[in-house]
């Protein structure tokens, strides 16, 4: 991959940012590279000089991906001669290309003229800075990032690469810091579409909804159940979206499909939900929400995926709004585990509604892939269990200490506690609820996963 500048790094990806990780030796740039990654990819020993090349890998943060750069410590004097200088020299290219810099110090003794000397030279490229005070292992030794503020340099970011406290905030950092995607990137990533799949039991009306969104009767569409058998692919655009329909066979009980053809397309139309961004689960508004439809519901869930409900053949509703409205809400009653989705009332046959359905697409992809930073979801976390603390486990009290996002599409967010045992599912969704209270996620389906802190 070649970047501006004099020199090339064989970093892989051509389309990443660089952060490259500086500093003095033996103040832990490989253990936090190692965090960053997660992996133990370089070499850690508690001797000055054991990184001598520029080592690579890629990390994730949220929606964020980049490139991270371990460097050899950054000598001002010559110790081996001829190889030192050789690692200064990769260094120095390595700042020269990166982005953002990470310069990293120790914060078990005082500020060392090598880490002046170091910011000196990081100073001359005018490239974002960000300064992570290490080895701050305790609550205790936070005042000791006090004398690194005679660097001048804000945020200070007090972390423990060994035993990873610090480092969700020192990512969010990292992540604010990094260059926008480069316009051909934001051109691709345009070109791809938003994948919906379009799901529910027979004669719901899916292909009358595709062939509405489309304008034309691409699907055959025909009052018997089953006319649809194959998961056919339709793109379009809209407002300058650009979109991937994907119209399946209805999906009826087990028990009552009978027919091998039948069961192969019901196959197709659950692995459609595989490679989909967002289902539209299809009711039928005169037949209200039967088991089937709650099913449906559950297979979504398990592959994880942003959902819309489409409540179709609205103009079959009597009864004035409140008969409307009570309709609506019994959606809710009937399927509890979907009860994060928008309902979408629409009429495929005469069109009433139907470009909100395409509205709603759009905001729940978009929610699948908020970031919510480190520390509104700590104090998040700390408001809802201090006013509901979590089930004792063994009659152990349960102790959940720290939150963080690791992973969008799906919104994934670990928590850190005394136990990695998950709590009961009763409290799993009170946390996923609180989250969706505060920070929306409409139609995004939300991960936990719990660790024990080291």
């Amino acid at each position: 991959m070649t970047r501006k500048g004099s020199g090339t790094l064989d970093t892989g990806d051509p389309g990443l940012p660089l952060l490259a990780i500086v500093g003095r030796p033996n103040v832990g740039k490989s253990t936090l590279f190692n965090r960053l990654v997660g992996l133990r990819k370089a070499i850690v020993e508690d001797t000055p000089g054991v990184t001598r090349d520029t080592n690579v890998g890629e990390a994730e943060w949220g929606a964020s991906r980049f490139l991270v750069l371990d460097t050899g410590g950054l000598e001002t004097a010559s110790v081996e001669k001829g190889l030192s200088e050789k690692v200064r020299g990769q260094i120095r290219k390595a700042v020269h290309d990166a982005d953002v810099l990470l310069f990293v110090v120790d914060g078990k003794v005082p500020v060392h003229p090598q880490d002046l000397e170091v910011l000196r030279v990081l100073r001359k490229t005018e490239k974002p800075i960000l300064c992570a005070v290490n080895k701050i292992d305790t609550i205790a030794q936070h005042a000791n990032i006090y004398p690194y503020y005679r660097l001048g340099l804000e945020p200070l970011m007090p972390v423990s690469a060994e035993h990873g406290i610090g480092v969700g905030e020192l990512l969010d950092a990292v992540a604010e810091r990094l260059p926008s995607p480069e316009p051909e990137d934001r051109a691709t990533k345009m070109d791809e579409p938003i994948r919906v799949a379009v799901v529910g039991r027979p004669n719901v009306g899916k292909s009358t909804l595709v062939n509405r969104l489309l304008g034309e009767d691409r699907q055959l569409v025909d009052e018997r159940p089953g006319t649809t058998r194959d998961a056919i692919d339709t793109p379009f655009s809209w407002q300058g979206t650009p979109y991937l329909l994907i119209d399946t066979a209805g999906i009826r009980k087990k028990g009552k499909v009978t027919v091998p053809l039948e069961k192969i397309a019901v196959i197709k139309a659950l692995q459609s939900l595989e490679r989909c961004d967002v289902a539209l689960l299809m009711l039928d508004a005169g037949e209200g929400v039967g088991a089937q439809d709650a099913q449906i519901g559950r297979y979504i869930l398990e592959k994880e995926k942003g959902v819309v409900i489409v409540m179709n053949k609205w103009d079959l509703v009597k009864g004035g709004r409140r008969s409307a409205r009570r309709t609506l809400q019994g959606v809710y009653d009937s399927l509890p585990h979907l009860r994060f989705a928008p309902v979408v009332p629409i009429s495929a046959l005469n069109g009433y509604n139907v470009r909100n359905v395409l509205r709603w697409i759009q905001r729940v992809e978009d929610a699948c892939r908020i970031q919510i930073p480190t520390g509104p979801l700590n104090s998040l976390l700390e408001e809802v269990v201090k006013a509901h603390p979590p089930p004792s486990e063994g009659g152990r009290l349960r102790k959940l200490n720290y939150i963080t996002q690791v992973k969008g599409t799906p919104p994934t967010f670990l928590v850190f506690g005394n136990s990695s045992r998950r709590p009961e599912a009763s409290y799993q969704r009170y946390l996923v609820n609180q989250i969706r209270k505060r920070f929306g996620f409409r139609g995004a389906p939300l991960r936990l996963m719990f660790r024990k802190k080291n």
